[in-house]
């Protein structure tokens, strides 16, 4: 961690309520928001937002047996190109 850093905490519940990113980011996150929604028991998602308007979305799924995530990402980047990732991780 770079010297004079403080470790970056946010609390946030799946509630689906708007929380803040936390203001010691850097300068970039100001003006951003999210909220975290618990779709079912193997699905979340992380809707991102900048000065109120929707930049991206993330969704993860675990399988039901517990060995796969699959994280599918959309939205845009700071240029306002596109995105759209999707990753699966196994777990070894």
């Amino acid at each position: 961690m770079p010297r004079g850093t403080r470790p970056t905490l946010t609390t946030a519940k799946y509630d689906g309520k708007d929380y803040p990113f936390n203001q010691r980011l850097a300068t970039r996150s100001r003006g951003r928001r999210f909220v975290l929604k618990r779709i079912d028991a193997n699905t979340t998602q992380r809707t991102t937002y900048f000065k109120g308007k929707q930049i991206g979305t993330v969704t993860e799924v675990v399988s039901k047996d517990g060995k796969t995530l699959t994280r599918t990402q959309n939205g845009v980047n700071v240029q306002a190109q596109p995105i759209d990732n999707v990753q699966v991780l196994d777990k070894q």
